[in-house]
C-alpha cells in the first residue's frame, strides 16, 4: 500500500506538469491573438482572412487545440480557425466564459466547463480571455479550445499496465476531462475530492471509495498552478494489492509442495515405524515362545 501511494503521488505530479504545460500554451496562444489583432482592419477582408490563417496554424501545430474562436462584445463569432469566412448567426451568448469575462475580467484564463463545440462537434473545454481594447471596455472573447480527447487518450496511457483512475476537475467539480470515461458533467457531493479541494489544499493523498464508480482507490490529488483546476489520480485497492497476493499466492504455492512433500515423508515415516512397532511385537511374541518352550523342555529334562 506504501508503495502504491508512493507511485500515485509521482503520477500525480507528473500529471500536474502536463496539465500546467497545456494550459501556459493555450495561455501564450491568447495572447498572440490579442497582439494580431490590433492591427487588424475588420473591413478589410485581407486582414480577416490574416487572422483565420494564424489561428489555424495556431490548431494544426498543437494537438491539444481544437479551435481557436474570436467572440465579439454581442457574443456573435467573429473569427475562427476552423472556417473561414466566419458565420456571424453562431452566437455564444450562452457559454458561461462569455458570461463569466463579460461581467469581470480576469488576469488567468477562465476555464469553462466541459460540452460539444459548434464549430468543432468535439468535446472541448475553453480558455477563454478578453479581447484586449486597452481602455477597459469588454469587445468580446478570445477563446482556445481544448481537445477533452487529447487528454483523455493520455490519461489512459499513464500506468496502463495498472487499474486507474485520472481526474480533471474544475474547482466547483465540473468534470473536464475523466479515465474512464463517464457520462457526468460535475462530481456528484458529498464528495472527498470536493471537500479537499474546499478547504483549498493544493495536494492531498487519501484512500476512500470514489463517488463516481464506487471503486475504493488511492487518490494522489494537485492542484494546476494558479489555476482552479485540479487533477487526481487513482489506483484501485485491488490493483494497489495485486503484487501482494501474488507473492502471497507464489509463496503459498512454495510452502504447499513443501507441505505435500513433508507430509509425504512422515506418512512414510509413520509407515515404516508402524511396520517396525509390528515386527517387533511379533518377535517379542516368537521370542516369549521359544523362552516358554526352553523352560518347559528344562522341567522335563530334570524330571
Amino acid at each position: 500500500l506504501q508503495e502504491a501511494e508512493g507511485r500515485a503521488e509521482r503520477t500525480a505530479h507528473m500529471l500536474e506538469e502536463h496539465a500546467l504545460k497545456v494550459f501556459e500554451t493555450h495561455r501564450l496562444v491568447i495572447q498572440q491573438v490579442n497582439l494580431r489583432m490590433r492591427f487588424v482592419d475588420w473591413s478589410k477582408d485581407a486582414d480577416q482572412l490574416d487572422l483565420h490563417r494564424l489561428l489555424r496554424q495556431a490548431q494544426d501545430d498543437l494537438d491539444q487545440i481544437a479551435t481557436v474562436t474570436v467572440v465579439d462584445a454581442q457574443g456573435r463569432l467573429r473569427a475562427s480557425g476552423r472556417v473561414y469566412p466566419p458565420d456571424p448567426t453562431i452566437t455564444f451568448l450562452d457559454r458561461d466564459y462569455f458570461k463569466a469575462l463579460r461581467d469581470h475580467d480576469s488576469v488567468i484564463p477562465y476555464i469553462s466547463s466541459s460540452y460539444r463545440g459548434r464549430t468543432s462537434g468535439v468535446d472541448i473545454f475553453n480558455l477563454a480571455s478578453r479581447v484586449a481594447s486597452g481602455n477597459g471596455r469588454f469587445d468580446g472573447v478570445i477563446a482556445v479550445s481544448v481537445d477533452r480527447n487529447y487528454f483523455e487518450t493520455f490519461y489512459r496511457s499513464v500506468e496502463p499496465a495498472i487499474d486507474h483512475s485520472v481526474d480533471l476537475v474544475r474547482s466547483d467539480g465540473a468534470i473536464l476531462a475523466r479515465v474512464p470515461s463517464v457520462n457526468l458533467s460535475a462530481f456528484p457531493r458529498p464528495s472527498r475530492f470536493l471537500d479537499t479541494v474546499t478547504r483549498g489544499e493544493r495536494s492531498a493523498l487519501f484512500t476512500t471509495t470514489s463517488v463516481i464508480d464506487g471503486v475504493p482507490r488511492i487518490f494522489a490529488l494537485r492542484k494546476i498552478g494558479e489555476y482552479p483546476v485540479y487533477v487526481s489520480f487513482g489506483i484501485s485497492l485491488d490493483a494497489a494489492l495485486a503484487p501482494w497476493r501474488a507473492s502471497l499466492i507464489d509463496y503459498g504455492v512454495e510452502a504447499g509442495l513443501a507441505m505435500i512433500a513433508l507430509l509425504s515423508a512422515s506418512i512414510l515415516a509413520l509407515r515404516q515405524t508402524e511396520r517396525e512397532r509390528v515386527a517387533r511385537h511379533r518377535w517379542q511374541e516368537t521370542a516369549a515362545a521359544l523362552q516358554a518352550e526352553a523352560t518347559e523342555r528344562q522341567k522335563v529334562e530334570q524330571q
